[in-house]
């Protein structure tokens, strides 16, 4: 046996010791996190969104107002968590490079009152570049009487308003915090350069204030401004601005993952995967699919498929196999359930995110409700066949651009055949290779009832790592990617794995949408319908990609 699975055995990090492989955590944090929950979120509870103009009704398939409050956080992380109006005033300026938030610029401000909060922070963005451009204020904040008086009437008039924006991550304290700000009048204040993300660990003890106290002491100042007791409503919330700022230092610990989450990444919520309970992540804050699509959505589709078939299959305490973890969405999620999963992910850059949000999930699996966790835990290898020689027991893992989950596994003398224009090829990282077989072998007194395989292309590859594992019947259902042209063009052949599949008794499942003729369906996932393939019928599995189900044999 290779002295390599004594690595293996020491890798998974658990999530009641996640605090071992990224910094520990503080009480700050567990302290802010019982002091505020996730109510979900604001104004894009909605698959479909709508803005409402005087003449016509805009509908989205995406959450702008989920777009416009990552892009928000953002922009709060790469400030060191403090706005300025040069800031806000960038905001929307930028609005336009995505389509969701482009409709901001293209409706009048009255259009988007249907959310309070995002109304809000589209009010002070518009009003910063308004101010940008004219340099009409100086030493004095930009927003007009009827922006003050909007604010003021939203203070005092909505119930709950200030609790429901906080709890749903939009950093509605740091906004009224910058209230208190004064304008820079310099002639450089904009348009402001790229000024790199700064990451500043929380501190150690924060002091918790008075919410209700606080709260009071706002509406207050608003009601003197409706009522026109003083016309210094900008002074008056200035005078709460430290406790302002106590609170949003809070919520940018437990919601937004402030001295969590690595630099360049912040908190997303899995919150739109019912009945799963809301789950907590570190995602990249720049452009990539895979984060982009839990910021705006709340969820991943593959994992709402896994956890259907996780329930279907088996009781929690089982062992699922995630492989090709990704940012951990899945794991997170079945994880929470209470099951036990183990997760494979070669990326140096989606490790260091994945092991963060196991510290990040740490403290709220011990807060009294902890007895449905299971546990997570990761293993930093690229899987593949045996190694035969030693040179191939490592390899190089190269990140795709603008999709680090398309990310590929290159040997050490293929990496010329790396393509640049889709991949980071100029920055591999040299990885460590483990066949399934070895990987698992500490755990073949444990039924594994759920694999996934998601390796862009090098699925057959992995499998044929796990020859005992299949011989054994020790693997129950395999949730494995199917994209033939992507497998070929990594020199594989796609129909191998079927093959494969078939010779260790199992069958292959697909989307009934694909064989909608077909008669027997299978209903083991929640989202998918499943029929069964047979031989005959595999050539037509080359006009799809998406993914398959290998079931074993009763």
């Amino acid at each position: 046996m290779r002295p390599i699975l004594l690595l293996i055995a020491a890798a998974p990090a658990f999530a009641d010791t996640a605090g071992q492989f990224i910094w520990q955590q503080n009480d700050a944090v567990r302290k802010a996190q019982e002091m505020l929950g996730w109510c979900g979120p604001i104004c894009a509870d909605k698959e479909e969104q709508q803005l409402v103009a005087e003449t016509n009704i805009v509908r989205f398939q995406t959450r702008p107002w989920e777009v416009l409050r990552y892009r928000l956080v953002v922009l709060l992380a790469r400030q060191g968590w403090q706005l300025d109006w040069e800031t806000m005033a960038e905001l929307w300026e930028t609005l336009d490079e995505e389509w969701p938030t482009r409709i901001f610029q293209q409706v009048p401000l009255e259009a988007t009152i249907e959310c309070a909060v995002g109304h809000l922070v589209l009010r002070f963005a518009s009003a910063a570049a308004n101010w940008a451009k004219s340099r009409a204020t100086n030493g004095a904040t930009p927003l007009p009487g009827a922006e003050l008086a909007w604010v003021a009437a939203w203070l005092s008039g909505e119930q709950e308003a200030l609790e429901q924006a906080l709890c749903g991550g939009w950093p509605v304290f740091e906004l009224l915090a910058l209230m208190g700000r004064p304008c820079k009048a310099s002639a450089d204040a904009f348009p402001i350069e790229d000024r790199g993300e700064k990451q500043v660990l929380p501190p150690e003890v924060v002091a918790i204030p008075d919410l209700e106290k606080l709260l009071q002491r706002i509406r207050s100042c608003a009601s003197m401004e409706e009522s026109k007791m003083s016309s210094s409503f900008p002074q008056c919330i200035a005078s709460a601005r430290p406790k302002l700022e106590e609170v949003q230092a809070i919520q940018s610990m437990s919601l937004l993952g402030y001295g969590t989450c690595p630099e360049h990444s912040v908190a997303a919520w899995l919150d739109a995967v019912a009945p799963v309970p809301a789950v907590p992540l570190c995602v990249r804050s720049g452009r990539d699919v895979v984060s982009d699509t839990i910021k705006y959505k709340g969820r991943w589709s593959e994992c709402n498929e896994l956890f259907g078939m996780a329930e279907a299959l088996s009781s929690p305490g089982c062992l699922v196999v995630d492989v090709g973890a990704n940012l951990g969405a899945c794991t997170l999620l079945l994880a929470r359930l209470g099951f036990q999963v183990l997760a494979f992910e070669p990326l140096p850059s989606t490790v260091q995110l994945f092991k963060a949000s196991l510290n990040l999930n740490e403290p709220l699996a011990t807060q009294g409700s902890s007895e449905g966790w299971g546990k997570a835990g990761i293993v930093e290898w690229a899987l593949g066949q045996w190694a035969e020689r030693p040179e191939q027991m490592h390899a190089y893992v190269v990140e795709g651009i603008g999709n680090a989950g398309d990310s590929i596994i290159f040997p050490r003398d293929a990496l010329d055949a790396c393509n640049q224009t889709t991949h980071k090829c100029l920055e591999p990282h040299e990885v460590g290779v483990v066949s399934l077989d070895e990987a698992l072998s500490s755990y073949h007194g444990t039924q594994v009832c759920l694999m996934k395989v998601d390796a862009q292309g090098a699925e057959l590859n992995i499998l044929r790592g796990a020859q005992f594992l299949l011989s054994q019947r020790k693997l129950g259902l395999v949730y494995f990617e199917w994209r033939p042209a992507l497998a070929e063009k990594q020199g594989e052949e796609p129909m191998a794995i079927l093959e494969l599949f078939q010779a260790a008794g199992y069958r292959i499942l697909a989307p009934m949408s694909w064989f909608e003729d077909s008669a027997q369906t299978w209903q083991l996932p929640v989202a998918e319908r499943w029929v069964e393939v047979s031989e005959q019928q595999w050539p037509a599995l080359f006009q799809f990609k998406g993914n398959l189900v290998a079931v074993p044999p009763v």
